[in-house]
């Protein structure tokens, strides 16, 4: 969502002019000398200046004007108000009087409240081989200055325009940064990640959690070999001891892959009888499942620097509506489509709070040290399904 904060909305603005001697059934009423020409005292959050111009024949002798956020002058027939910025998110207002002897003529000085708007998300990405900037229009009612956790990256701010700058990623990996900001009494920080999908494919395992077999209330720990790859124009994790594919959805925004429930993954045999293998999201805590596609699980790829491994923790992003999805499973359904009626209630996968991290190349130990007291699991058959 982007970045923008609440904008204070003024009423409309209001001239009220009041004269000593305005009223008619007086018989010794006089009429006012003063009118007002022109005003431009109606301001936005911004530090500003407007003026009153008014018709005064006797010229302006004085001005009443107690504002703590907003001064006036006066020059022959002109009132001169400037406004400090509002960093306050609700609007002002103040009461303006310009007297020309013992006539007066009163204008309303208004000011919004502060607004922040970036045009951004939480978000940034950039790719990998050459410096790029990317210039965005913002509003601001006061000054914007960035900061950076790192110097391949940088932003700045000139008039309505960001720029953000990210240097080549000649690393090897991807990398995420973030962007700080300030401005009036709003602190915040935008994440900046620069990769691309060639980083990030290749194998993976993929780990979780599942119940014992001969203690429900027990967990250990499995991990499943997985490649992430694309197909065509999609992309899947790839099962390929089973001759599975799981269909993902890759974000090149924020580096991250979503899985869903309701996809179709391939067939499965048992004893002679091939069944079809769809996903479902399912929380352990409340005991629900679902193969609703809108049940989804994102994880979002980090690199970390003391390891040097890639890693993703899939959360639930909140398209199961109460329930939370906190593990997925394999299911075998009788026909080729995800209904409760074709459902053969047998599994070849479960897998709690599952995470991926990519297989090491370069360094055997390393990949030691991954499966180090990890279980493998091949896809198996299961007890009924929940």
């Amino acid at each position: 969502m982007k970045k923008i904060f609440n904008i204070a909305t003024l009423l409309a603005f209001v001239l009220v002019i009041a004269s000593c001697s305005d009223d008619t059934d007086n018989p010794y009423a006089k009429t006012s000398t003063l009118k007002v020409i022109s005003s431009d005292v109606i301001f936005s959050g911004a530090a500003d200046t407007g003026t009153v111009v008014v018709d005064a024949q006797q010229g302006i002798s004085s001005v009443d004007f107690k504002s703590s956020w907003a001064k006036a002058s006066v020059d022959d027939n002109k009132v001169t108000v400037v406004a400090d910025a509002n960093e306050d998110l609700e609007g002002r207002s103040s009461l303006l009087t310009i007297w020309s002897g013992k006539d007066s003529v009163q204008v309303t000085v208004q000011q919004r409240g502060f607004a922040l708007n970036l045009g951004l998300g939480s978000t940034i990405a950039f790719p990998n081989k050459t410096e790029l900037t990317k210039e965005i229009e913002i509003e601001h009612s006061t000054d914007v200055a960035f900061t950076a956790d790192d110097d391949w990256v940088s932003a700045k701010v000139e008039g309505n325009k960001l720029s953000i700058v990210a240097a080549p990623n000649t690393t090897g990996h991807i990398r995420a940064t973030y962007l700080h900001y300030t401005s009036g009494k709003v602190k915040d920080s935008i994440q900046v990640n620069q990769g691309e999908f060639s980083d990030l494919q290749g194998k993976y395992y993929m780990f979780g959690y599942t119940e014992d077999e001969n203690n429900p209330d027990k967990l250990v720990s499995i991990y499943l070999p997985v490649e992430l790859k694309k197909s065509g124009s999609s992309y899947i994790l790839d099962i390929a001891a089973a001759n599975l594919k799981y269909p993902v959805d890759f974000d090149a925004n924020t580096l991250s892959v979503t899985i869903s429930g309701g996809q179709s993954l391939g067939t499965y045999t048992v004893s002679g009888t091939k069944y079809y293998v769809f996903s479902e999201m399912f929380d352990p805590v409340s005991g629900y499942l679902t193969w609703s596609t809108a049940a989804q699980m994102t994880a979002p790829f980090v690199y970390d620097a003391g390891s040097g491994l890639v890693e993703a923790v899939f959360k639930d992003n909140g398209g199961w509506g109460t329930h939370v999805a906190r593990g997925i499973l394999l299911e075998l359904y009788k026909a080729n489509t995800a209904t409760s009626a074709n459902r053969a209630k047998q599994y070849i996968l479960e897998m709690q709070y599952p995470y991926l991290i990519k297989v090491p190349t370069k360094d055997p130990r390393a990949k030691e040290k991954i499966l180090k007291s990890k279980i493998s699991t091949p896809l198996s058959l299961k007890r009924n399904s929940k």
